[in-house]
């Protein structure tokens, strides 16, 4: 599996914006994900983020959807954020 820990701005408290969630995953995502997508990978967002919105998680996976489809997207790729309801949340994003 592969890991990969975001990193954002330490004041940040919460994730928002449908553009600002496909320029993270431009910047710390995308060079990281082999074309093929067979590959497990985890991200993890860091302890500060304690709120992420749907409009964030929707750019966010954006391109892997777009690319493989929801079903693949949530076969190979795990969220680790700071609570476990937060987790869930970002999956329910996207639905």
């Amino acid at each position: 599996m592969k890991k990969i820990e975001l990193s954002f701005d330490s004041s940040l408290r919460g994730l928002v914006g449908f553009s600002y969630g496909k320029e993270n995953f431009k910047e710390q995502v995308e060079n990281q994900v082999n074309s093929n997508f067979d590959e497990e990978i985890e991200i993890i967002f860091p302890d500060n983020i304690t709120r992420i919105a749907s409009s964030f998680t929707q750019g966010f996976f954006n391109k892997l959807i777009s690319t493989y489809g929801y079903y693949d997207v949530i076969k190979h790729v795990t969220v680790k954020t700071q609570s476990d309801g937060l987790t869930r949340r970002v999956f329910k994003g996207l639905e």
